[in-house]
C-alpha cells in the first residue's frame, strides 16, 4: 500500500500513518485541550503535566520532562550555529530562528533591502555631513542629529 511515497507491508501501519494526514486527532489529553493523532504523542505530551523531569542538562542542571526540550535547551550552551540562510549566509542556532529570518524575505523588495546590508554599498547620503547609509530609514534617523529642534529635553 502507498501513501505520500511511503509504503507499508501491513494495513494497520498504513491506517496509523493516514492519521498524520488527517485533521482527526483521536487521542485527547485529559488535563488540557490538546489532542493528538498518535497515542505515543499523547503519552509524551502527558509528561508535561507531571512533575517528573527525567532529562537533566549536564551543564546547568536544569531538568526537563521531554528529551526534545532538553535538546533544544542545550543549544543555549553552544555557540554552534547549524542552520544557515541560503540567501545571505547568516547562521542560526535553531531552525525556527532561521525560519523567522526567512519570513522577512517574503517580499522581494524586503529581500533587496536586506541584501544591501551585506554589501558596502551605501546609496543614501546625508546632504549636511556627507555620511552614507545603506538604508533610507537609517539616513532619516541620522538627520535628527542635524535638526535644530531637540525632541527630547
Amino acid at each position: 500500500m502507498f501513501c505520500c511515497n511511503k509504503s507499508f507491508s501491513r494495513k494497520d501501519n498504513l491506517i496509523t500513518h493516514l492519521l498524520v494526514h488527517s485533521d482527526e486527532k483521536l487521542f485527547k489529553c485529559s488535563v488540557c485541550t490538546k489532542s493528538f493523532s498518535h497515542k505515543s504523542n499523547l503519552k509524551t505530551h502527558l509528561l508535561v503535566h507531571s512533575n517528573e523531569k527525567l532529562f537533566k542538562c549536564s551543564v546547568c542542571n536544569k531538568s526537563f520532562s521531554q528529551k526534545g526540550h532538553l535538546n533544544t535547551h542545550l543549544l543555549v550552551h553552544s555557540n554552534e550555529k547549524l542552520f544557515k540562510c541560503s540567501i545571505c549566509n547568516k547562521s542560526f542556532k535553531r531552525k525556527d530562528y532561521l525560519n523567522t529570518h526567512l519570513l522577512s524575505f517574503s517580499l522581494e523588495s524586503t529581500l533587496n533591502k536586506h541584501l544591501l546590508v551585506h554589501t558596502n554599498e551605501k546609496l543614501f547620503k546625508c546632504a549636511v555631513c556627507n555620511k552614507s547609509f545603506s538604508q533610507k530609514s537609517n539616513l532619516n534617523k541620522h538627520l535628527l542629529v542635524h535638526s535644530k529642534e531637540k525632541l527630547f529635553k
